[in-house]
């Protein structure tokens, strides 16, 4: 759930961002298979609904279907590729659809027996801000990211 705050305007005056408002929800399966004692091939798809609770025309639905190969932990590392396609289209339909290939990758490395990085590469379709007219944006978006963690 993203809730956004009104914009104050250099005027004083405020404009309100309830448009911006976003109930979202994503259902990920994932099967795969082994085909060496380190390496598996995998199939992960999903489906993700996206509703705007103060507009209506900016309700969307996303499809997404991605393959790859990973590997178990080899000495101190273990990762994945994958690729597929995705699509995210507006529930109103008079808007253009978005679709196209995605790929990525984690990785994962153990330097330690206490501390795990992980680096994350990831394509995703995501709904932008409205414009001026009301209109919501569809956008392909590249999304990284680094996070370290304990294990």
């Amino acid at each position: 759930l993203n809730r956004y705050d009104d914009a104050e305007l250099s005027t004083g005056t405020k404009l309100s961002q309830s448009s911006r408002d976003t109930d979202s929800y994503t259902a990920t399966g994932r099967m795969g298979w082994n085909v060496l004692p380190t390496a598996y091939l995998f199939v992960e798809p999903s489906v993700g609904l996206q509703n705007s609770p103060n507009t209506t025309n900016n309700d969307t639905t996303s499809y997404r279907l991605s393959a790859g190969i990973g590997t178990e932990r080899i000495n101190l590392i273990k990762g994945e590729l994958f690729g597929g396609y995705a699509r995210q289209m507006f529930n109103d339909l008079t808007s253009k659809a978005e679709d196209g290939f995605v790929y990525g990758g984690r990785l994962s490395w153990f330097p330690t027996k206490d501390l795990t990085l992980n680096l994350a590469a990831d394509d995703t379709i995501g709904v932008t801000a409205t414009d001026s007219n009301g209109a919501a944006q569809v956008y392909l978006s590249r999304t990284k990211s680094i996070s370290p963690s304990r294990s």
